[in-house]
This record gives structure tokens, sequence and C-alpha cells, in this order.
């Protein structure tokens, strides 16, 4: 595993090094592969001094934002989380997606390596299954389009394809944020309109898929057998329990509770 002299190395190896010093992350072992993998000074400063591309201004994301690491090799957490750091951003590192649930993050974005078994498809899956939603990207320096395929389907934001440099994260984690800031809304108006849906009544709920179609309440009571006076009623105690202000409002929270997402605009990117 990777000792104290090492993890101590890194934080003075990095631009943010005095900061970090007393940071627990660098510091609880959790740059430790399982095992007896033992990581000299050497070996970590092949893997992390390159710093031509740290002096280059790159893209700044607005506040301090934090990067979730996952990956099984203790070098390949250590560089990325050298330059996350040197980035002036906050990183937590996981040897595997076991560790990441268990650590339950509640914010941020998670940066999973692509190898064997791990994968943002499989983080996707296992976040999902705790409830747990956080934007994830994929990187590796060579990554299978179905593996791609198979990680966008489960969720996955984005990839890295390539070397990783600080320039290139943080654009993509400015991206990331931008595009999950989306999602998010999207998933908020969906979960609040279904939550009032369920007020109504299986016949105000008929009115307002109706309206929804563009019937008036005149085509409305034929498909329903009823006069158009009862519909009417139907259609403003509708409203009232949706907190509807217009009829198109009424329209948007039913399209929100139906499809969220695709309001938000993801299937083009998904399908692009």
């Amino acid at each position: 595993m990777v000792n104290a002299a090492v993890e101590n190395f890194i934080c003075r190896s990095t631009k943010f090094g005095a900061e970090r010093r007393g940071n627990k992350m660098l510091l609880d072992g959790r740059f430790a592969h399982s095992g007896s993998e033992q990581l000299s000074v050497a070996q970590v400063w092949d893997a992390v001094a390159d710093t031509s591309d740290l002096q280059a201004p790159p893209p700044r994301l607005s506040g301090r934002h934090t990067v979730h690491i996952v990956a099984d090799e203790a070098l390949q957490r250590a560089a990325t989380a050298r330059a996350i750091f040197a980035s002036g951003h906050h990183a937590e590192v996981y040897t595997d997606v076991a560790e990441l649930v268990d650590h339950s993050p509640t914010g941020g974005t998670v940066l999973v390596h692509e190898w064997g078994k791990l994968g943002a498809a499989s983080v996707c899956q296992a976040l999902a299954q705790q409830g747990i939603w956080l934007p994830v990207m994929g990187f590796g320096i060579e990554i299978d389009a179905s593996r791609i395929v198979a990680g966008m389907k489960a969720g996955a934001m984005d990839y890295i394809v390539g070397t990783l440099s600080v320039t290139t994260i943080l654009a993509k984690l400015d991206e990331c944020s931008r595009e999950s800031t989306a999602v998010f809304e999207a998933r908020d108006r969906r979960a609040k309109a279904r939550a009032v849906l369920v007020r109504l009544s299986d016949r105000e709920r008929q009115v307002l898929d109706m309206l929804a179609t563009g019937l008036s309440n005149k085509e409305m009571a034929r498909e329903l057998g009823i006069s158009p006076r009862t519909v009417e009623i139907h259609r403003m105690k509708m409203m009232v329990k949706i907190g509807a202000s217009s009829s198109t409002h009424a329209v948007r929270i039913h399209i929100d509770a139906l499809d969220g997402d695709r309001s938000a605009g993801l299937d083009n990117r998904t399908n692009s």
C-alpha cells in the first residue's frame, strides 16, 4: 500500500500541498490498493510529476467542485487526484464501486476509470440502486464503443478518451456541470409534477390527458359521454388541485410528469 511518506510527497508536490497535507482524503490510506501493492516516491513522481499542463490556464468552474475518483490502480487515483487538486478543486478517491456507494456522496461529479468490470455503467447502476443521482463520467486511454454505449444507456453523462490533462478534465467537468444541472432540474420538475397528479381523481386525470392532446371541452364531453358543463367542473377542480394557473401550465405539468428528461432535451444528446 502507499505509505505515509509517499502520500506526504504527493501532498507536497501539488500546488495546494500545504492545504492538502491536512486533508484526510490524502492521509487515510485510501490511495492504497487492497493487497500488497507497494509504491515508491519515484513511482509516484513518474505518474504525477509532469507539470507542463498544470501551468496553462484551464477553464474554470464556478465555485469549488468535488470530483469523486473511482479507479482500482493507486497510481491512477494519485495522478488524477493531483490534477484535480492542482486546478483548485477537491478530490475524493475510491478503489471500487462498493466504497463509493458506502460513502454515499451527495454532491459533485463521479470520474470513473474504465477498466475490467469497473466503469461508468456499473457506477450508474450501483448509485441508482441506492437512490443516489450524480453526474458520472468515464475515462481511459482507450474505451471500447460498446462500453460507452452501455454507460450512456445507464445514465453516464460523458467520457474522456485519451490522456488525461487538467485542461481536458476541467473542460469536461464544466460541460458536465451545466448539463447535469439541466438533468437535475428536469428530474425535480418530473418528481413535483407526479406528486401533484396523484391528487387527481380518475375523471380529472382523463380530462388532463385529453387537454394535453388539444381537445376542447365539447370534444372531451363527446369522448367521455358527459356534458360540456361537467367537463368544465372537472377541469376547474383539476387545475386547482395541481396548482395550474392556465391550461398551458396544466399541459406543462402533464408533460413534466410523463417525460421530464425529454423536456430537457436529453434525447438529442444521447442519440447524437
